[in-house]
């Protein structure tokens, strides 16, 4: 039972990272019994975090170091057809009984269905559905069982309308003339499109990561000449990427599907707007030779399905990226339909 991570943190409604790192590395030896010589802990620790934001089950700080569950809703989903709510937030064994009784006594008028997370080694909660006649009708599902709605709109599409810009990173990022921290440090490399500690080419414009040595914290700067600002990471290189003209994100016009590399994530606001056009987590999945040129060889993508081409033009502009039109195959993978 991969939710059981979910449960825990919905049980306690704010866990510190340490108390979250315990918690993931108990249930993690209960559900799959031995862990992969093949991927790093910390990496699928920290994957799994960002993946429960995206999916809209929690929220967490780096800087206090906590882990928060968010509040339990019915959030409305792009769709063709019936109305179609996806359950965010937190949850628990109790309430998703509620949620299956309410279905089980309104057969004539509501669907509840489940669909599992297909991410490899997760601890992921399996994405939970309930299609409607009638939006009232979702209204009344929500009062009986005791949680939230949010049925206005869409929720990817609120999301990536209530996100920044790029424009507007830039314009906030304060440039001063600082003085280089004496740390560890990697510079973001837009050929590798990775942290490196030893870059090829020293760019007019460059994302430095400096570790304290103290505490292991990480601090990002976007140096220009001997001048720089502090930014957001996930921000810091679609940043240098959009200064070098380079483009990484290829969409599917005709399967609806949006991959960028795994080593550049998405800004936590605009992943979660694509995660909940279908409430699955993104696909990890190597897309063989090279697409393009500004990407590498065999690299590894997250694939982001049913996202429509209205959606994907904003977080294109959002971005700064021109999306490069590519066919995506997913063979053998079960995909995701309306």
């Amino acid at each position: 039972m991969p939710e059981r991570l979910l449960y825990a943190i919905s049980t306690r409604g704010k866990m510190s990272f340490s108390n979250y790192s315990d918690a993931f590395a108990s249930i993690f030896s209960q559900v799959y019994k031995t862990f992969p010589e093949d991927i790093s802990f910390t990496q699928l620790k920290f994957q799994t975090l960002r993946l429960l934001d995206a999916l809209g089950h929690c929220d967490f700080d780096y800087g206090k170091r906590y882990v928060y569950a968010c509040q339990p809703l019915f959030v409305l989903m792009p769709s063709f057809g019936l109305p179609r709510f996806l359950l965010t937030g937190a949850r628990n064994e109790e309430l998703l009984s509620r949620i299956k009784k309410f279905a089980n006594e309104n057969r004539d008028s509501v669907r509840r269905y489940t669909i599992p997370q297909r991410i490899e080694h997760s601890l992921l909660p399996p994405a939970i559905y309930f299609e409607a006649v009638t939006k009232d009708m979702v209204e009344k599902a929500a009062s009986k069982v005791g949680v939230g709605i949010k049925i206005d709109e869409p929720a990817a599409w609120h999301l990536i309308n209530f996100s920044c810009d790029i424009c507007e990173i830039e314009r906030i990022a304060s440039f001063a003339l600082r003085q280089e921290p004496d740390w560890p440090k990697r510079t973001f490399s837009t050929a590798g499109l990775v942290f490196s500690r030893y870059p090829s080419i020293q760019d007019e414009i460059r994302l430095v990561e400096y570790t304290n040595p103290v505490d292991q914290q990480s601090l990002h700067f976007l140096w220009q000449g001997n001048h720089a600002a502090e930014v957001n990471r996930d921000w810091g290189r679609f940043l240098v990427l959009n200064k070098q003209a380079k483009n990484i994100i290829l969409y599917d016009t005709k399967r609806f599907m949006l991959a960028v590399p795994t080593t550049v994530p998405l800004p936590r606001l605009i992943s979660r707007a694509l995660t909940l056009c279908t409430g699955l987590a993104p696909l990890d999945r190597i897309i063989p030779g090279r697409p393009t040129e500004t990407i590498p060889e065999n690299c590894h993508f997250n694939i982001y399905q049913s996202v429509v081409p209205s959606i994907a033009e904003v977080v294109s502009m959002k971005l700064g990226q021109a999306l490069t039109k590519y066919g995506i195959e997913l063979s053998g993978d079960r995909q995701f339909h309306d």
